[in-house]
């Protein structure tokens, strides 16, 4: 139920997350949320030597990480 302004507001913050551009990012739009995660995390992982980066904790509501 991702609609396309969902879809690139998601990859937006993956962008700013992880520091990189997302190449031909339209191709996700014909896939379905596993396989746009899946994909992601291939690409995230082939450009820090095969790992997940950890991300520093960010503070949710109201300044509560």
């Amino acid at each position: 139920g991702l609609d396309s302004l969902g879809l690139v507001e998601m990859l937006f913050e993956i962008e700013d997350k992880y520091g990189f551009q997302i190449e031909e990012p339209m191709r996700y739009g014909s896939m379905t949320l596993d396989e746009v995660v899946a994909d992601l995390e291939q690409t995230i992982r082939a450009r820090n030597n095969g790992e997940m980066p950890e991300l520093p904790a960010q503070a949710g509501p109201a300044g509560h990480a």
